[in-house]
């Protein structure tokens, strides 16, 4: 740690995990100025617990890059209850000085992007249970215009980083965050995904397969009872996602005036996530569908597969008074 001394901020990427993070920041703010900035790049942990015992927890914030961080561009600056504008202001200017794009976001669990993505993630593994395959549930997903399908997209995050950031979601949102543990009995058979060579699919050099066994080890169905479409997949997927977008846009966790709001929404949708740029971000994508439309779907979907399609009150209140997800 003393060769952080002289470093006006100071970024750790250490496990995630609380109790070491909290130990790697207290020692770095031991050997740094009393005003360097101290960043997490935490996917999931609260900032304001990770800043709790420190002398000056103002100077704490999330610097939270997507994976792979060479290649996403987008860093999620996430706003604990003691965070200081100066410390916001300094790191977002050395996010745009790295090429990438900042967007604020306030303390929740999961903070924007991986909130809004993860029950899209437990939706496919519903899918799954239901018995639709692996590569039909990711090719509709590409159809729609994502860059890699959902299970594509774990194994590439790596299966025990999204089980740890799925338990610290479901313990803030409750059921509605909840699924099949698939990923987590992968873990369990030390498949962690692309990095250990198998997880949903199976990974040599830069080929990869599926796997004919994966089926007997998640006890899976052979067939669905009802077959879907390409089309009525995406459409499972994509509105889990649209529907806790509304919800994050509504309780304000990008700040700023409702436009602003929800362009912040939709930039972090379509650089972080990846969410089909040629449909403008994920509020522009419900805007085109319109608030009466959404609440059809979510609803008829809620009838066939429960509360977690249940239209979030944003949607509720936008059918009812025919009114604009930008205003």
């Amino acid at each position: 740690f003393k060769a952080l001394e002289g470093s006006s901020i100071v970024i750790e990427a250490v496990i995630e995990d609380m109790a070491v993070k909290k130990q790697v920041l207290s020692e770095a703010s031991r050997n740094v100025d009393s005003d360097a900035i101290l960043a997490s790049n935490t996917s999931s942990l609260s900032i304001t617990e990770l800043a709790d015992n420190l002398e000056k927890p103002e100077r704490v914030l999330g610097m939270h890059f997507f994976n792979p961080a060479e290649k996403m561009p987008l860093v999620e600056i996430v706003k604990g209850e003691k965070s200081s504008e100066r410390a916001i202001s300094h790191t977002a200017a050395l996010t745009s000085m790295l090429g990438k794009f900042p967007i604020v976001v306030n303390n929740v669990p999961g903070f924007l992007v991986n909130r809004i993505l993860t029950p899209y993630l437990v939706e496919a593994s519903h899918l799954l249970s239901e018995g639709h395959s692996i590569v039909s549930i990711d090719s509709a997903a590409l159809d729609f215009g994502m860059p890699m399908g959902p299970f594509r997209l774990l194994d590439e995050v790596g299966l025990d980083v999204a089980a740890k950031v799925s338990a610290v979601l479901e313990e803030g949102y409750g059921d509605r965050m909840s699924g099949p543990t698939y990923a987590e009995q992968l873990v369990s058979l030390k498949r962690m995904g692309k990095k250990s060579g198998k997880g949903f699919y199976i990974y040599q050099g830069r080929s990869s397969s599926t796997d004919s066994e994966l089926s007997s080890i998640l006890q899976l169905p052979e067939s669905p009872q009802q077959p879907l479409s390409s089309k009525e997949l995406a459409n499972r997927l994509v509105l889990r996602l649209v529907n806790e977008a509304v919800c994050c846009l509504d309780e304000g966790v990008c700040s700023g005036d409702p436009r602003e709001a929800a362009g912040q929404v939709d930039l972090g949708s379509v650089m972080g996530i990846g969410f089909a740029p040629f449909r403008g971000g994920i509020i522009y994508y419900a805007e085109q569908i319109g608030a009466k439309e959404l609440h059809k779907r979510l609803s008829d979907l809620s009838k066939k597969h429960g509360d977690r399609y249940s239209p979030s009150p944003g949607i509720i209140r936008r059918a009812e008074s025919n009114s604009s997800f930008y205003a």
